[in-house]
């Protein structure tokens, strides 16, 4: 990480003074608002999956069973996380280890994307102010 910051610390510094144009807002308020923004979407996101995941299991058995005595979480649950029940018994720990895998694995893949785009528009604006000041 070091070997890839530094050079782009030297070269962001450098970039922020005459005669590269300044940008109209800064890198850093971009990046920040792009990141919680995406961030928070993505919470949002991760917590509308589970929700339409219980709405639909609570359709399907509303629709297609007459015994509406599996509507509960618990049944939603042994749904949703079968592979891992059938490793671990149905318990609250083993729930509470789905959950977590769930959520650190969605946390790695937003993370990966944000951190993506996020230097993706950083080498764009500097990419932008080179190109300024050459032309």
């Amino acid at each position: 990480w070091s070997k890839l910051i530094l050079p782009w610390s030297s070269l962001d510094i450098l970039m922020q003074f005459a005669p590269y144009a300044p940008s109209k807002h800064s890198l850093r308020s971009k990046l920040r608002l792009i990141g919680c923004v995406v961030g928070s979407l993505a919470v949002v996101d991760h917590l509308l999956y589970y929700a339409s995941g219980y709405y639909s299991y609570h359709m399907h058995i509303f629709h297609c069973h007459t015994n509406h005595s599996r509507l509960s979480f618990g049944s939603y649950l042994e749904k949703e996380f079968s592979e891992t029940f059938e490793l671990l018994p149905y318990n609250m720990f083993s729930v509470c280890y789905g959950f977590w895998l769930n959520a650190a694995f969605t946390f790695l893949w937003n993370f990966m994307d944000i951190f993506i785009v996020l230097t993706s528009i950083g080498l764009a604006q500097r990419f932008r102010q080179f190109a300024d000041r050459v032309l």
